[in-house]
């Protein structure tokens, strides 16, 4: 389980990685704003939304310290996509 304790990154040649503070990375609550009856019945505010957050990094980042985008220990899931070789 690495839920909030991710503190760095480093991706392949190939590599593209999407971090999400969120653990449902398919609806995040930025999704869910567009929803403001499911927000709330899940007891979330706009605030929440508004906090709610994913990063892209490219290939070959290398990130010694997610705090840099206020993104430290605040991942909850994550994408990885591969391109293939030509």
């Amino acid at each position: 389980n690495w839920e909030l304790e991710i503190s760095s990154l480093k991706t392949g040649p190939r590599a593209r990685v999407t971090v999400f503070e969120n653990t449902n990375f398919k609806l995040t609550l930025k999704e869910m704003e567009k929803y403001p009856d499911l927000l709330h019945s899940l007891g979330l505010t706009e605030k929440d939304a508004m906090e709610d957050k994913e990063l892209i990094f490219g290939a070959n980042s290398n990130i010694h310290d997610l705090s840099d985008f206020n993104f430290r220990k605040k991942i909850r899931s994550l994408k990885i996509d591969c391109e293939s070789r030509s």
